[in-house]
């Protein structure tokens, strides 16, 4: 399945379609410079398929290109980043 992500900056939010939804990363924007990426989402028919993973690792790469720092709020966040901690230390606060 191809998979699409999103930056929706109208909403903030990382968005991207799946045959049973749609997967969503909210965010916030909070001091000069950084980003709490607060809730995760995806539609419980496409949970366990990889589909969150991939909305985070675009997420971060996006803060990591624009020159962001992201507060992981989100537990399954911080679990994407504890994954690979040498890629995203620096983009951590």
């Amino acid at each position: 399945m191809d998979f699409h992500v999103y930056h929706n900056s109208v909403s903030n939010r990382f968005e991207a379609n799946v045959n049973s939804g749609l997967c969503e990363l909210d965010y916030e924007k909070v001091g000069m410079g950084t980003l709490d990426y607060k809730r995760t989402f995806v539609p419980e028919n496409s949970r366990h398929q990889g589909f969150g993973h991939k909305l985070v690792q675009e997420a971060l790469e996006y803060a990591k290109e624009e020159q962001y720092r992201v507060k992981p709020t989100c537990p399954f966040v911080k679990s994407v980043i504890e994954e690979d901690k040498e890629r995203y230390r620096d983009v951590v606060v």
